[in-house]
């Protein structure tokens, strides 16, 4: 602080590099929130082919197979309305296993779409869905985190994340990351560094967390 109670040069340099690196973040934040709609569609497709795969000998397991496939035919024409309309109705009608992939589908088509509080509400079905498969509803609680990480209550959204998180679980660079976005939205700056630091130096996390994490860390001023 100067004499005349104005900021010295120094102390405005400093505030300005801070309004900076609060911009970057604020854009990389934006840039990476949504972060796996196409890789979700990924997933469910190649677990649609192996349940279809099983389940070749059981007629009605066809059906639903292709009706399936002709769903996922709209989305790739990009009639996402139509696309969401029949992955609805195949987890009305279909056996259980293709109907928790049609309402994952679905879910993904309305984030594409984009409706992310529609997306996020159709994965919280399957996640809460106790007689759904184990790994789809933990694949489905990182997307009610991750589409709904607008909109949710923080309390709501680390209750999704934290079992995730854990050591042996294999979506734990995908859930930290956006602990991390949340820490740093709170303020929790400390955390959040934390968190990306672990993330960008791991050689196990994918290459896409990691890149982001140390774009985030640059942003932030700190190491990478």
């Amino acid at each position: 602080m100067s004499d005349n109670g104005r900021p010295s040069d120094d102390g405005l340099i400093r505030q300005v590099d801070e309004e900076v690196r609060r911009d970057r973040m604020t854009t990389l934040m934006r840039r990476y929130g949504p972060m796996a709609v196409v890789a979700a569609v990924i997933v469910v497709v190649v677990a649609a082919s192996v349940v279809g795969w099983r389940a070749w000998q059981t007629s009605q397991r066809i059906e639903a197979g292709n009706a399936y496939a002709q769903a996922l035919g709209l989305i790739g024409a990009g009639r996402l309305d139509e696309a969401a309309q029949a992955m609805q109705d195949i987890a009305a009608a279909a056996p259980a296993g293709y109907a928790a992939l049609a309402r994952l589908q679905g879910a993904a088509v309305r984030a594409e779409a984009g409706d992310p509080g529609a997306a996020s509400a159709l994965f919280a079905a399957v996640a809460d869905d106790r007689a759904a498969d184990p790994q789809l509803r933990q694949f489905a609680a990182l997307m009610v985190a991750q589409h709904g990480f607008d909109q949710l209550p923080d309390d709501v959204l680390r209750a999704r994340l934290d079992p995730l998180a854990a050591d042996d679980s294999i979506w734990r660079f995908s859930a930290r990351e956006l602990l991390a976005h949340m820490a740093l939205r709170q303020g929790d700056s400390a955390r959040g560094r934390d968190l990306l630091a672990a993330l960008a130096s791991d050689p196990a996390s994918p290459d896409g967390v990691r890149a982001r994490a140390r774009d985030m860390l640059s942003a932030l001023g700190g190491p990478q």
